[in-house]
């Protein structure tokens, strides 16, 4: 009975490391778990063989068990797993959150329930991600649960999805209304996020639901400045060819365009991309840096091989001068490694200085 527990060190593990939360959980005694939760347990706890409450249950068939919470925090065994750094906990639900989501509403809980790091149901089987949870997220809705709710990041549940490419979860989150651009606490917009990870479908499908090709985020980045950023070439192009490269130069903050994102990291492919495109390859930012100068600073020969051998158009200013008075051979000769020596010996041969 539950008042025989009252008084007794809820954490402490019996002869098999089994606490009492596991075998209330194992035998699908609620009460006990409810009152058990009630009084603090860590609800991390593992047995012998790594095996937490959560797991203890389902294996029994009681999903009901993983829907009761701690009053102190709002958190029930199934959020813990978005919060805790428990990848086994995390995979086991991850495989059967569409159970777990069905007895949840077969029990009558609110969809809209939030815990103390702001995830509802809804964010929590859009930020799993990985397994294509379209299952759970039809039954939430279908339980009339919030798609427009965000969390602490700002971050609706499309933007959860566009973040881990789960195609099928965006497509029924847009049919049931979903803003497609609803922008999160750095102003970023579910494609911004789907572009950033390389999501190429995801970011079709974002851009079919009237997502906004050029929106900036608070750095003043579009999604293709992401896209130049990481070397995401295939959804760069998607995103090229639905803008009709009108977007290709456009600047962040820092007056930097996407040329100058993918010089700076060495994304030759893309570079090649982003100049067949249009890209001015003579823009300076902020600082009257070309994107050579990006690329010679951080010593990407193939980089600067594309750049200073591009002839379709304008070419590569190799005597362009950055507010420190440098051209792209000067920052190069600066650095004393193998590869800025590589550099500058391109840009002596091309510019005549040496054979």
């Amino acid at each position: 009975r539950v008042e025989l527990l009252k008084g007794l060190d809820v954490n402490t593990a019996l002869s098999s490391t089994d606490t009492l939360l596991h075998l209330a959980a194992e035998h699908g005694k609620e009460a006990i778990v409810y009152f058990l939760l009630r009084q603090g347990l860590k609800l991390n706890l593992k047995d012998r063989e790594g095996r937490t409450a959560l797991h203890r249950a389902s294996e029994r068939g009681h999903t009901a068990v993983a829907l009761k919470k701690s009053l102190k925090n709002q958190t029930t065994v199934l959020h813990m797993a978005a919060i805790e750094d428990d990848a086994t906990l995390a995979q086991y639900v991850q495989k059967n959150l569409d159970g777990v989501v069905a007895a949840l509403i077969d029990h009558g809980a609110d969809v809209n329930s939030c815990n103390e790091l702001g995830y509802t149901p809804m964010l929590l089987a859009t930020e799993l991600g990985n397994s294509g949870h379209t299952e759970a997220v039809a039954q939430l809705l279908e339980g009339k649960a919030d798609i427009h709710v965000k969390d602490k990041q700002g971050r609706t549940a499309l933007h959860c999805a566009a973040a881990q490419g789960e195609v099928s979860v965006i497509q029924l989150l847009l049919a049931a209304g979903s803003d497609a651009n609803a922008t999160e606490k750095e102003k970023k917009t579910p494609l911004h996020l789907a572009a950033m990870e390389g999501h190429t479908k995801a970011v079709s499908v974002l851009l079919a639901g009237k997502a906004k090709v050029g929106a900036k985020d608070m750095d003043g980045c579009s999604p293709l400045h992401h896209t130049a950023r990481n070397g995401k070439e295939r959804a760069a192009g998607v995103l090229l060819a639905s803008g009709k490269s009108k977007n290709v130069d456009d600047k962040n903050v820092w007056r930097r365009t996407p040329l100058h994102l993918a010089a700076e990291h060495g994304h030759e492919l893309l570079v090649g991309l982003l100049l067949e495109n249009g890209a001015k390859i003579n823009s300076m930012d902020n600082k009257k840096d070309t994107p050579l100068h990006c690329a010679c600073r951080d010593g990407h020969v193939g980089t600067v091989q594309r750049l200073i051998n591009w002839t379709n158009g304008e070419r590569a200013n190799l005597q362009a001068t950055n507010n420190v008075n440098k051209t792209a051979l000067q920052v190069a000769e600066a650095e004393e490694t193998q590869a800025h020596q590589n550099i500058s010996t391109l840009l002596k041969r091309k510019m005549f200085l040496v054979k």
